[in-house]
C-alpha cells in the first residue's frame, strides 16, 4: 500500500515537473495580440518613457498605477491590431519619425525602439484617420477578429468597450 502511494506520488510529481514550464508559455508576456507579444521589459520601457508619461499625464517611478497601465496596454493593443491588420499606410513612416523627433526632441531621439515604434505607428494611424484612409468600421472589424491576451495582473480585454479593464470591471 505504501509502495503504491509512493509510486503514485512520484508519477504525479514527474507529471508536474514535466508540464510545469511548458504549460505557461506566456510567463513574460504582459499582452499578446495575434502572436505579437509585449514582454515585461518592453512594457517597462513604455511605462517609464517620459514622452509617453506626458501623453498619459502620469509620472512613473518604480510602479505604474493600474489605470495608467491599462490605458497604456489599451493603446498598445489597438495600435498593434490596426497596424498588423494592414490598415496603416507605411509610406509616411520616415517623415513621421522626423516630425516626432522635431516635436519631442531628445526624449524621442533617446527613446527605445519599442517606444519609437509605438509613437510613430500611433501618429501614422492618427494621420490616416484625418485623411479618411482608416474608418471606424475597419478598426472595429480588426478588433473583433483579434486574438488578445492580457496578463491578469494588469486586467482583461473587454471587447465591448475595446479597452483593457480591471478584472472586477
Amino acid at each position: 500500500m505504501t509502495r503504491r502511494l509512493v509510486i503514485a506520488a512520484g508519477a504525479l510529481a514527474a507529471t508536474f515537473a514535466l508540464s510545469g514550464c511548458g504549460t505557461f508559455d506566456r510567463n513574460d508576456a504582459v499582452a499578446q495580440v495575434n502572436g505579437v507579444e509585449l514582454d515585461q521589459r518592453s512594457f517597462a520601457e513604455l511605462a517609464n518613457d517620459p514622452t509617453l508619461q506626458s501623453l498619459l499625464q502620469s509620472t512613473v517611478s518604480d510602479d505604474i498605477d493600474g489605470s495608467n497601465a491599462r490605458s497604456l496596454l489599451t493603446g498598445w493593443v489597438v495600435i498593434t491590431i490596426v497596424d498588423k491588420a494592414g490598415l496603416v499606410p507605411q509610406d509616411q513612416r520616415t517623415s513621421i519619425d522626423s516630425a516626432l523627433a522635431t516635436t519631442y526632441g531628445q526624449s524621442f531621439t533617446d527613446a527605445s525602439p519599442v517606444v519609437k515604434e509605438l509613437l510613430v505607428t500611433n501618429a501614422l494611424i492618427l494621420q490616416a484617420q484625418q485623411q479618411g484612409a482608416i474608418d471606424t468600421e475597419q478598426v472595429g472589424v480588426a478588433l473583433a477578429g483579434a486574438d488578445i491576451f492580457i496578463d491578469p495582473r494588469y486586467g482583461r480585454w473587454d471587447g465591448a468597450t475595446g479597452a483593457v479593464v480591471a478584472l472586477g470591471g
